[in-house]
């Protein structure tokens, strides 16, 4: 039986559907950021940040993810707390 609910995703940088489109994380001064890209469009990322990654040091997952993210970026600050 065919899904015919299926439908292709979309390249959000050039806006192109298609099956072969994967959802890519990727973070810069504390920001995290999510992209789904084609195999091409993420190769053309990775050459960019590629130098960058070589030099920089790898410091490993962050402390937030998902859910408990949302709730740290969420809550009262520090200074509302006061």
């Amino acid at each position: 039986m065919i899904d015919q609910d299926a439908r292709p995703y979309t390249d959000d940088l050039t806006g192109t559907d298609s099956d072969e489109v994967s959802t890519h994380r990727f973070s810069l001064n504390g920001i995290e950021y999510e992209i789904d890209l084609t195999p091409e469009n993420y190769d053309k990322l990775d050459a960019a940040l590629r130098p960058f990654i070589e030099k920089g040091r790898k410091i490993g997952r962050s402390k937030y993810s998902g859910r408990a993210w949302k709730e740290a970026v969420s809550g009262p600050s520090a200074e509302e707390e006061k």
